[in-house]
């Protein structure tokens, strides 16, 4: 029975018809398979060049980060090359807020240090070039680029949460800056910036600082003032000691020297040269004379 069911189920040219649709798949997908081919090879090329760029991006971020932590690693690092590495990397916002960042704090250290960048010092801390101090005009430059820096950081990172620690310190270099120009009310307005952005939140500790902050600025106008060596008077010059007159007594008789001041010999080097006496031969020794011999005593008168 099973194979009578089998036998009326063949139908004729259903061989054919199966190799028709085999062929219709191949020709679909040899018209497919080329643009396919194509679009995954552009897909491939596209994230190999992807990861370069990436991994090139990586390197520079490396490289920039490297440059400004040996900038400002050195002895005195220099504002301006810290300030140059800024500004290359201006795209990158991580490393242009850094560089800016540390630029401003060389400017003010240069400021209050009173001493160009690059100066060389001896052993005992003194300069090898007087020349090498700054006059008012340069560190009133310096104190104006550190200002400039600090604030084209607070500017960049307004609103951008993710930069906070950074806007913190731009705030925390104003009221530095502010504080060097004598400015404490100006000082004051950026301590309270610093308490009402860090008030709630995990930068609580900043809260207490910027508070401590406030509370020392009126020690700040107490401050005896710094004078320079150039404007102390002259210290007078120490008195020459006086040589104790020494007294020679006075010959015995001899009253015309008696009560003065003997004179104070003369060193021996300028004692006056004599010429030797010549030496006068040894004269033999006299032989005394013979006394005469005694005459013969008188002969006694006849009685």
């Amino acid at each position: 029975m099973a194979l009578d069911q089998r036998q009326t189920q063949i139908r004729e040219g259903a061989g054919l018809e199966e190799s028709r649709l085999n062929r219709e798949f191949i020709d679909l997908l040899q018209k497919v398979s080329m643009p396919v081919l194509v679009i995954v090879a552009i897909l491939a090329v596209g994230y190999a060049f992807k990861q370069r760029y990436d991994r090139a991006q990586k390197e520079k971020l490396d490289s920039a980060f490297a440059e400004i932590e040996a900038a400002s690693n050195s002895a005195r690092p220099s504002p301006d090359t810290l300030r140059s590495i800024a500004d290359e990397y201006q795209s990158i916002a991580g490393v242009y807020l850094k560089g800016s960042l540390r630029a401003g704090d060389a400017y003010l250290d240069t400021f209050r240090s009173g001493i160009k960048p690059g100066a060389e010092l001896k052993a005992d801390g003194s300069l090898a070039k007087p020349e090498d101090v700054m006059s008012e005009s340069d560190k009133a430059y310096h104190l104006s680029q550190a200002q400039s820096m600090y604030e084209r950081v607070h500017a960049d990172t307004a609103g951008k949460p993710e930069y906070t620690l950074m806007r913190l310190e731009s705030m925390y270099g104003l009221a530095a800056v502010a504080e060097c120009k004598g400015e404490y009310d100006a000082a004051k307005k950026h301590y309270e910036d610093i308490v009402a952005l860090t008030d709630k939140g995990p930068w609580a500790i900043h809260t207490t600082l910027a508070k401590a902050r406030i509370t020392s600025l009126g020690n700040l106008k107490d401050l005896p003032r710094l004078y320079k060596s150039s404007e102390l008077p002259k210290p007078p010059e120490p008195a020459k000691p006086e040589l104790p007159k020494i007294e020679t007594p006075a010959a015995p008789g001899d009253a015309s020297t008696a009560g003065e001041p003997a004179a104070t010999p003369a060193p021996a080097d300028a004692a006056p040269k004599t010429e030797d006496a010549p030496k006068e031969e040894p004269k033999p020794a006299e032989t005394p004379a013979t006394p005469p011999a005694d005459p013969k005593p008188p002969e006694p008168a006849p009685k």
